[in-house]
């Protein structure tokens, strides 16, 4: 393993998220979550927290699954500043480690940006292996900060394969999508009846923050600016949950309970609301960025920033152990995970069986590859996927392209528009519940839910 350092790097914070690159800038067209409030009460609660009124962040690109004889190199960034904002010095500790062989460290003293070259442990994996690695930081008051830890389960990880079949993603012209079934559309407004809207002055237009459907079709919208889980049935609001502190995300378990993962004052939280209606105690899960909250056979995982990795939900009441068994890829059931990564034009996928790398395949396009909104696997041993693409030219334009990919051949494929006048996390736009596609899209109207059925698309 080595350090390289980077003669120019862009000043926006770069966080890699699994399948999507989320830049945290004031010029940045996505953004993970909404802009914190109160800047003032943050530097306050820092100052509280830390004697020497600093905070420290580790801050990296993961590269989740490579093929064997690439060149592996990881951005990382250890960000320290005053309460006033000022820069103050940090240090950056890179370790890894292959197969049984013991943990191997590299520290820089340059406190802005890193590239840590681990090549060199990916050629030493045995194809399909894995190289595990964590990310630690110190500033000169002895603040401290970490990404994974050296253990096991607790480490970070990035696949390594000899066996990945790349195809090329069908080409679809920009604009010739596929129109599905409106299912739900809500006015903006107040209300059991509308969705909540906060229009943006030199910022972003934002709505409901999320959304999922259950085994009977019904649809649990969370409407983060109203604070409420409201359940549709038909079209109709059939039940509604008030919710405490910024909701972002949530998931429908089986049994039409719902987990929703929250976010108060930078530190992150879940909730599980029963079907009766009841909410529990919050799950504390740490500080960071809410990323994504999903369910697997009746567990409930949640995707951390800037960790970019899945976590178990604690029972209610229970708090995230300080260096907890973590999951690369999202948990879809026992043992099992799926990987994805999106590259400039390429999509990687890859399933994982009791921590060893089973399946992998990339897709490639000309077009400008977002980020991967969804990737499911589908009842015959392949995937759903919904890519995000844009062009600048001869025109800007934007959509997703829906895949079903198997054995790295691509059997279904259609686009669908990319409709967002209020601002939705990226990740949370589309949803897959058994053989029909879902999509959270917005106009100036209102705010739209559109189901795609997928037997028989082409």
């Amino acid at each position: 393993m080595a350090l390289v350092r980077r003669s120019a790097l862009s000043r926006a914070v770069t966080i890699g998220v699994t399948g999507a690159m989320v830049a945290l800038s004031a010029t940045g067209a996505i953004r993970s979550a909404p802009a914190p409030a109160g800047a003032a009460g943050f530097r306050a609660r820092l100052a509280a927290a830390d004697p020497a009124g600093r905070t420290l962040r580790l801050y990296y690109t993961p590269p989740v699954l490579v093929r064997s004889g690439e060149r592996v190199v990881i951005p990382v960034d250890a960000v320290c500043a005053t309460v006033d904002g000022s820069p103050c010095p940090a240090h950056a500790e890179f370790g890894s480690q292959v197969r049984q062989e013991s943990w191997r460290f590299v520290r820089a003293s340059q406190g802005a940006s890193m590239l840590f070259d681990l090549s060199a442990p990916a050629a030493r994996a045995a194809a399909p292996g894995q190289v595990r690695f964590v990310l630690r930081a110190t500033d000169d008051a002895g603040g401290r900060e970490s990404l994974g830890a050296a253990r096991g389960d607790a480490a970070l990880r990035f696949y390594v394969t000899n066996r990945m079949p790349a195809v090329n993603m069908p080409d679809i012209p920009f604009g010739d999508v596929r129109r599905g079934e409106q299912v739900l559309s809500l006015p903006w407004g107040s209300g059991p009846s509308r969705a909540g809207l906060e229009l943006g002055n030199e910022s972003d237009t934002v709505g409901p923050t999320s959304f999922d459907v259950d085994s009977l079709g019904r649809i649990h919208l969370l409407d983060s600016l109203q604070h409420r889980l409201v359940t549709f049935d038909q079209g109709s609001p059939t039940d509604e949950v008030r919710l405490p502190d910024s909701p972002f995300d949530l998931a429908v378990d089986e049994v039409g309970s719902t987990y929703v993962l929250s976010a108060s004052e930078g530190s992150l939280m879940a909730r599980h609301v029963t079907a009766s209606g009841s909410v529990s105690a919050p799950s504390p899960l740490g500080e960071g960025i809410p990323g994504q909250i999903r369910v697997a056979e009746g567990r409930a995982f949640a995707n951390l920033l800037p960790l970019d990795a899945w976590a178990e939900v604690p029972d209610p009441g229970e708090t995230l152990a300080a260096a907890h068994a973590v999951h690369v890829g999202r948990p879809v059931a026992a043992g099992r995970e799926v990987l994805r990564v999106a590259r400039p034009h390429a999509v990687r996928l890859g399933t994982v069986s009791d921590g060893r790398l089973v399946d992998a395949d990339e897709l490639r396009t000309g077009a400008n590859v977002g980020e991967i909104a969804l990737a499911q696997p589908d009842e015959a041993g392949g995937y759903w996927v919904v890519v995000h693409l844009w062009q600048d030219e001869p025109l800007p334009a934007d959509q997703y392209q829906v895949l079903d990919v198997r054995k790295g051949e691509v059997l279904t494929t259609f686009a669908v528009f990319a409709r967002q006048f209020a601002t939705a996390p990226p990740l949370n736009r589309f949803r897959l519940v058994g053989d029909s596609l879902y999509q959270m899209t917005s106009s100036p109207e209102g705010l739209q839910i559109v189901r795609y059925p997928l037997g028989g698309a082409s």
